[in-house]
């Protein structure tokens, strides 16, 4: 037991160790020198971090970073609650305005899949639930994790997307690499990404980035009924995605002084 409180004291410090960093970068060199830990014992605590998405290795520099899972744990507590609450009132507003039946949604990614952290619901006698509160779903599969991996940088893209598991959801599933990097291109020059009954059939959605900061990287949507869909509702729904975004970035910018 001794050894195993020893072994996680010394995970936790490797973790503040980095998240302490001016540039949230640091090699297994630096990391042993700062913390006065032999490079090997560094090298396994790293490896075990990374093997469990607390940390990520730069492809390039191989220097190490907080993952994906640290940033999960300290956003619960935090940043993404308080994401949350500063996006409420733009998007319940978004609602109200398009008067649809529709539901919304804020997510981040989770490896090669979205998690969905918040749902908002318009106050329609058709209720649309596309997703729950901390469900997963393939990233590409979805127009808030399409939106999402527009903002990725190529390195980054790449190295995701070669984790994919291609598996189709519905007819409409995007089920190769080619495709999914075509899509992205026209995000990024359209602005907000569209996901036509892709994980889920009977429901379109409409999805854009919100990164006020690299580290506050997430994506927001809006689902409705197919059934409904029209070339003009999605230029609807994606000019009011991409204002709302705008909104709620500048919000978060203002709170947290970025």
């Amino acid at each position: 037991m001794k050894n195993t409180l020893s072994t996680v004291h010394k995970a936790l410090q490797v973790l503040q160790e980095i998240s302490n960093d001016i540039n949230n970068e640091v090699s297994v060199s630096n990391l042993a020198e700062r913390l006065g830990y032999p490079k090997s014992v560094t090298h396994r605590l790293v490896t075990s971090l990374v093997q469990d998405k607390f940390l990520e290795q730069d492809p390039i520099s191989k220097k190490y970073s907080i993952g994906y899972r640290s940033f999960l744990v300290g956003i619960k507590y935090r940043s993404f609650d308080r994401l949350s609450s500063i996006a409420e009132p733009y998007i319940m507003s978004m609602i109200a305005e398009l008067n649809k039946p529709c539901s919304s949604y804020i997510g981040v990614l989770d490896d090669t899949d979205v998690v969905f952290l918040s749902v908002f619901f318009a106050s329609k006698p058709i209720r649309i639930e596309s997703a729950k509160q901390g469900e997963h779903r393939p990233v590409h599969t979805t127009a808030l994790g399409k939106s999402i991996l527009a903002k990725l940088s190529t390195n980054e893209f790449n190295s995701l997307v070669r984790r994919i598991e291609f598996t189709p959801m519905t007819s409409n599933t995007i089920v190769d690499i080619d495709r999914l990097q075509k899509e992205i291109d026209i995000i990024k020059q359209r602005g907000y990404a569209i996901a036509d009954q892709e994980s889920l059939e009977g429901v379109t959605s409409v999805g854009a980035a919100i990164a006020p900061s690299r580290l506050l990287l997430s994506g927001f949507s809006i689902s409705i009924p197919s059934i409904i869909v029209t070339k003009d509702l999605i230029m609807t729904l994606g000019n009011a995605i991409q204002v709302t975004a705008n909104k709620i970035e500048q919000a978060v910018r203002d709170y947290y002084l970025i």
